[in-house]
């Protein structure tokens, strides 16, 4: 098949850019003709473009590709797309509840079937869009390039964090815990430090804390996974949690639960070697993207069977291209800032600010 993957944004590595970073190359493995669209390129992109994917950042210059399908991520794409692309079949797949972006399209675009990453996706969209046929496939990584180099220790003596959004406070408490704990602790992602070869840093922890794709990659890899980020901890992933913490995507939402730095080391300490292994299994069985193709295949006849649609509304294309513009200068302003933060002498000046009492500075 020739298929259009769409996506909000491939300049970060969170969790719906490092899904696409996964997907697309075990499509074309199986033999798919796989071209990419987002409305913002930067690292995740360069990545595909390396791998020689073909990504653009303004779906209006694909407006002559044959396609067989289009594979929507987030709602404003799946618009833009449907108005590039007025008869091409197009499956819609969201990878949670939150943010907005995940939610399917408000207007009838003519999509073929729905795919969400967990049963709460499913059941939300039951509930609030009337979508009753969604198909659910899990969440995918390569469980080659995410696999185990040695064995966990009998103790947990290093915890990684991987979170792109949890609070200074939040992780202070990790700090805290850890040192109760006497393990040594590092965090990475988008709060702290982005690491594109991310499975380098899993395979040198004992435990890894995160969240959604964190959680599954470090299953892959072998290590023992605790759930615990934005919205709570739901804690150990073992095969008797498993299926309770899939539903939500491994988000924490489950239980929400809140700890304090004691409760978390007490959490943490119910640590065992065999979750390793018992991981690795889990994440073979059900998470393995080569293994999950055959499903998004099955999504995507179902949507070339149905076709189109006679309900396809007119969008707005210029419209929401010059949107996108907009907000593509407005993200590069952004970078620049964070570049700027980011600079010792910037972090000293902030931290010395706070010291005195003045509150946040910027």
């Amino acid at each position: 098949m020739k298929i259009l993957v769409t996506i909000h944004e491939l300049a970060s590595f969170a969790g719906s850019q490092t899904a696409t970073l996964a997907l697309a190359p075990a499509l074309r493995a199986s033999g798919h003709e796989v071209t990419l669209a987002a409305g913002l390129l930067g690292a995740a992109s360069e990545a595909l473009e390396r791998a020689n994917f073909r990504v653009v950042d303004d779906l209006r210059r694909l407006a002559d590709l044959e396609l067989d399908v289009i594979h929507a991520q987030h709602c404003p794409m799946a618009l833009l797309a449907r108005g590039v692309f007025p008869r091409t079949p197009m499956v819609f797949h969201g990878h949670g509840v939150l943010p907005a972006l995940e939610r399917p399209p408000s207007i009838d675009l003519g999509i073929g079937g729905y795919i969400a990453v967990s049963e709460e996706v499913r059941d939300l969209w039951r509930a609030e869009h009337g979508i009753q046929d969604a198909d659910v496939i899990r969440n995918g990584v390569d469980t080659v390039r995410f696999s185990p180099r040695g064995r966990i220790a009998p103790r947990p003596r290093r915890v990684l964090v991987i979170t792109n959004r949890m609070a200074p406070e939040r992780r202070e408490l990790v700090r805290r815990a850890c040192s109760i704990l006497r393990a040594r602790v590092a965090f990475i992602g988008m709060v702290a430090r982005p690491v594109r070869n991310v499975e380098d840093r899993i395979n040198e922890a004992d435990v890894v804390v995160s969240l959604g794709r964190g959680i599954i990659e470090a299953m892959a890899c072998g290590r023992a996974a605790f759930v615990y980020d934005v919205h709570g901890g739901d804690g150990y992933v073992t095969p008797e949690t498993y299926e309770t913490l899939r539903r939500v995507n491994f988000s924490g939402r489950s239980s929400r639960r809140e700890f304090t730095a004691e409760e978390l080391a007490e959490e943490l300490s119910r640590y065992s070697a065999r979750m390793g292994d018992a991981n690795r299994e889990l994440a073979l069985a059900h998470h393995d993207i080569a293994r999950l193709v055959p499903e998004y295949e099955a999504a995507y006849r179902k949507a070339i069977g149905r076709g189109a649609g006679a309900g396809a509304a007119e969008v707005p294309v210029r419209e929401l291209s010059a949107l996108y513009e907009e907000w593509r200068a407005l993200a590069a302003f952004e970078s620049r800032y964070r570049a700027f933060a980011a600079r010792p002498f910037v972090r000293a000046l902030k931290t010395l600010w706070r010291l005195a009492g003045f509150g946040r500075p910027f």
